[in-house]
C-alpha cells in the first residue's frame, strides 16, 4: 500500500510537472509574441514621429514660401505704383524674384529671428502706404521706417535680404 501510494504520488507529480512545463512554454510564447508586438509598435511610433516631423518641416517651408510670395507681391504692387525712375536699387526694372526655398536638411535652412520678420513687415507697411509720398517716391515712408528701427535691426534685415 505504501508503495502504491508512492507510485501514485510520483505519477501525480509528473503530471503536474508536465502541466507546469506546458503552461511555462505557453507563457514564454505569449511573452515573446507581446515583446515582438511592442517592438513593432515602437518602430511604427518612431516612423510616425519621423513622418510627422517631415510634414511639419514641409508645412513650415510652405508657410515661409507663402510669406515670401506675399512680400514679393506687395513689393511688386508697390513698385508698380511708383514711377519707373524710382526704385530701391536704382534700376527701372522690378526687383528680381526671390527663389523659393526648397525643402532640405535643417543645416541648409537659414533660421530667421522673429525681429527680422517684424522689420520686414514694418518696411513693407511703410513702403506700401500712400501717406507721405512725394511725386510717387516713398522717401518719407522710408525715413519713418529708418527712424522706427534700430541700427542692429537694419543690419540684420539687410543681411537677411541679401542671403535670400
Amino acid at each position: 500500500m505504501v508503495l502504491e501510494d508512492a507510485e501514485d504520488l510520483v505519477s501525480s507529480l509528473e503530471k503536474k510537472i508536465d502541466e507546469i512545463e506546458k503552461k511555462y512554454e505557453e507563457a514564454s510564447r505569449l511573452c515573446e509574441e507581446r515583446l515582438k508586438q511592442a517592438v513593432d509598435a515602437e518602430t511604427k511610433l518612431i516612423e510616425a514621429k519621423t513622418s510627422m516631423l517631415r510634414l511639419q518641416e514641409r508645412v513650415s517651408d510652405m508657410e515661409t514660401e507663402e510669406h515670401i510670395r506675399r512680400q514679393q507681391a506687395l513689393v511688386n504692387s508697390t513698385s508698380r505704383r511708383m514711377s519707373p525712375q524710382v526704385s530701391f536699387t536704382g534700376a527701372s526694372e522690378s526687383p528680381a524674384p526671390i527663389p523659393a526655398k526648397k525643402s532640405g536638411t535643417e543645416s541648409s535652412r537659414i533660421e530667421q529671428p522673429p525681429h527680422i520678420h517684424e522689420s520686414v513687415d514694418v518696411l513693407l507697411k511703410c513702403v506700401s502706404q500712400n501717406v507721405g509720398f512725394s511725386h510717387g517716391k516713398p522717401v518719407p515712408a522710408l525715413t519713418i521706417y529708418l527712424k522706427q528701427t534700430k541700427p542692429a535691426s537694419l543690419t540684420a534685415l539687410f543681411l537677411f535680404l541679401a542671403l535670400q
